[in-house]
């Protein structure tokens, strides 16, 4: 995609991504802090090469992408959160991502 060749989009996960936010998602709930109660591993379509440039740079700063919200969900959406007081509380229904 990037050098126009014959390939005009790529679907990428931001693997990366998801283990670092899981890594401190994981520490903050031995710290007893919220996390989310949903990562959504949506693909990501990448049809430019502006955007396989920004993939490319943005997996390979985790933490700096981690640190600001927005552009971390970009990639990984979060959804609700939980912590240890009422971790038990479920969802019994089916949730589709709109």
């Amino acid at each position: 995609v990037r050098e126009g060749g014959p390939y005009r989009a790529s679907i990428a996960f931001a693997w990366r991504l998801l283990g670092y936010g899981l890594g401190q998602f994981g520490s903050d709930w031995i710290e007893g802090r919220p996390i989310p109660r949903v990562m959504v591993a949506a693909p990501l379509v990448l049809d430019s090469p502006r955007l396989v440039d920004t993939y490319l740079d943005d997996n390979a700063e985790p933490a700096a992408v981690f640190s600001d919200r927005a552009r971390y969900e970009r990639y990984l959406p979060l959804l609700g959160n939980v912590n240890y007081a009422n971790r038990q509380t479920v969802w019994r229904d089916e949730f589709v991502p709109g």
